[in-house]
């Protein structure tokens, strides 16, 4: 009986956030994928509870490379990279914020964990 809750939940979840992903594809077409991944995942960050993290796992399955049901995204968490893939009982910890990343099964992220990506992150192309 719960995991067929859970899919329920799941699926209204996605109803919910069905407009947030037209105007994903929409913004992804005039500013690109990324930059489009940051500003809704910047708006769905604020919802607070259980209901947040199923509203942004909805999102993310649909946005990011890979996002399994399972996962677990908390309060004011922010990805930035559609290649980003979250697999299967992967906890994200409140305020986390993640770029390019693969968090394999079972991976447990505490609060204000950064995980940025690319040798470039920080803009420093000489560091003397």
């Amino acid at each position: 009986m719960k995991p067929l809750l859970k899919s329920l939940v799941r699926l209204l979840a996605l109803i919910v956030i069905s407009p947030l992903l037209i105007t994903h594809f929409l913004c992804s077409v005039l500013c690109g994928p990324d930059a489009s991944l940051e500003s809704h995942s910047q708006l769905l960050s604020l919802i607070p509870g259980q209901t947040g993290s199923y509203l942004r796992v909805a999102f993310y399955r649909i946005t990011l490379e890979h996002c399994a049901p399972s996962v677990t995204i908390c309060f004011g968490t922010l990805l930035s990279k559609t290649g980003a893939r979250l697999n299967d009982n992967a906890y994200v910890g409140p305020r986390c914020m993640l770029g390019l990343v693969t968090l394999e099964q079972d991976v447990l992220l505490g609060p204000a964990v950064q995980i940025p990506s690319g040798p470039m992150t920080h803009g420093f192309e000489q560091l003397d």
